[in-house]
């Protein structure tokens, strides 16, 4: 293994562990009031904004949800990219899957249900708050493609994990524990399968 490689792989895998961490912390905090101040501070910050850009905002959202993982699949097939359409595929897949299974274990309601001034905006907020699923498929999709997209194109991988993860809190759907937490899930499930990735590639050029 090259050594630009090795590095990839410790530092992939340094990620997956602090962002695994990262979710375990933000799960008993959610299940806790310790940061409930500084929380409803934030949430409170973003929400307060007009809700004149709600069409705009629910638009932006829909980049985290299940059918922009289809699509996005499907253009990686079209495009004959069979390892990021696979990557996309399972990432997504797992992103949703755990984010759900998640929600069940941890059954933190949503804003709109602990605070009663807090209402949804043009989106439908059903089931449990945390983790925000939303969040975690966007990072984990975005995350996908940061191997395979040129350096300078990376900024705009982050921009859609953080316009994402602030319109759930804007739309009202999400507390910002739910959206950190779903950003841990698509951090380690990114790191994941990346790590699944090179360890092919490493065994199949030994073959």
């Amino acid at each position: 293994m090259k050594r630009a490689s090795a590095f990839e792989v410790r530092q992939t895998f340094v990620a997956l562990l602090v962002s695994a961490t990262g979710f375990i912390v933000c799960a008993i905090l959610a299940q806790s009031n310790w940061i409930e101040p500084v929380e409803l501070w934030v949430l409170r910050l973003i929400y307060g904004v007009s809700g004149t850009f709600a069409p705009l905002v629910y638009g932006i959202t829909q980049m985290g949800s299940v059918g922009a993982w289809l699509v996005l699949v499907c253009m990686a097939i079209a495009l004959r990219r069979k390892q990021i359409a696979a990557v996309l595929f399972t990432n997504g897949l797992l992103a949703y899957a755990v984010a759900s299974m998640a929600k069940f274990m941890v059954a933190r309601p949503r804003p709109s249900v602990l605070y009663p001034d807090i209402v949804v905006r043009l989106e439908v907020g059903f089931g449990y708050g945390f983790p925000s699923g939303h969040t975690a498929i966007a990072t984990a999709l975005a995350l996908g493609l940061h191997p395979y997209i040129s350096k300078k194109y990376h900024w705009i991988l982050w921009a859609w994990i953080i316009a994402v993860g602030l319109s759930r809190v804007y739309l009202g759907v999400h507390a910002p524990l739910d959206v950190v937490g779903g950003f841990c899930i698509g951090v380690a499930i990114a790191s994941a399968t990346r790590l699944a990735v090179l360890s092919y590639t490493q065994s199949s050029k030994k073959a």
